[in-house]
């Protein structure tokens, strides 16, 4: 899958509320809806493809388009390994309107019962960039 400036422009906008949308771009609410939720069908089987494309992870979750009363600014996903579904570190995918991006994301909420501790992540983190010798040192 390749993105094309459309799905990048989805994002630009002046307003993402439902509220703001139907008060100062009327005629346009239903449009809008409607072209997130095809680039987001498309968002979602590309966050699909990616987990079958890979070893050892889970099924993806896929953040919504909306979450109710506005429009994403974004598009998001995340995954976690079948043996770490438990964790509070993943692999996050991000879609929005300058960039796409493959990043590994710490939920600090889930720490306390999380199999992965906060410094194991960040040995992942500095394996990643290139700053330490990786896991297992």
């Amino acid at each position: 899958m390749q993105f094309s400036d459309a799905d990048f422009a989805l994002f630009d906008r002046d307003y993402f509320q439902f509220r703001q949308m139907k008060e100062f771009t009327p005629t346009l609410v239903e449009s809008v809806k409607a072209e997130y939720k095809a680039r987001w069908d498309v968002w979602k089987e590309f966050a699909l493809l990616c987990q079958r494309e890979t070893v050892g992870f889970g099924k993806p979750k896929v953040e919504s388009w909306t979450n109710g009363w506005q429009v994403r600014s974004h598009f998001w996903a995340y995954y976690k390994g079948l043996s770490r579904q438990d964790s509070a570190s993943m692999i996050a995918i991000l879609l929005k309107k300058d960039s796409f991006r493959i990043y590994l994301e710490w939920h600090a909420y889930r720490s306390s019962d999380s199999v992965t501790s906060y410094e194991e992540h960040i040995r992942w983190v500095e394996f990643f960039a290139g700053v330490g010798s990786g896991i297992g040192d």
